[in-house]
């Protein structure tokens, strides 16, 4: 999974990182984040974020330093009957660090089900079958 942060000022993209920022969601966090715990924690979640390749999640903020998100799979394919796009907005009391932690376990949980969706492949033969 990729982490994306951007906003609507710069749409430059450096590949090959799991965690992409922007100059207003990076200031939002630095501002916000202000415990040597959160800092951690925040690399914590960057690192277990890498290791999903099948759900990202794009981070937005506004003037106030509010995060937006979009989780979303790679493949959004119109073959592909497990592709989604789903939005979600930062909480009053969460914090970022709790919002990233819930944003990087529903990715985590969204790409186990289409991993287990994807190990049934059997099905498709078997219906083919029946045809």
């Amino acid at each position: 999974m990729q982490v994306n942060m951007e906003n609507n000022y710069s749409r430059q993209q450096s590949f090959g990182m799991a965690l992409k920022g922007s100059d207003v969601v990076n200031k939002a966090l630095r501002v916000r984040i202000t415990k040597p715990a959160e800092a951690q924690e925040l690399a914590a979640l960057v690192e277990q974020a890498s290791k999903n390749d099948i759900v990202d999640i794009q981070l937005f903020a506004n003037e106030k330093g509010k995060l937006t998100a979009n989780v979303f799979t790679r493949d959004t394919s119109l073959d592909n009957p497990n592709s989604f796009v789903r939005n979600f907005s930062e909480g009053i009391f969460g914090g970022p660090v709790r919002f990233l932690k819930k944003l990087v376990n529903l990715a985590d949980a969204e790409a186990a089900k289409i991993n287990e969706r994807c190990d049934i492949k059997e099905l498709d033969d078997t219906l083919s079958k029946m045809l």
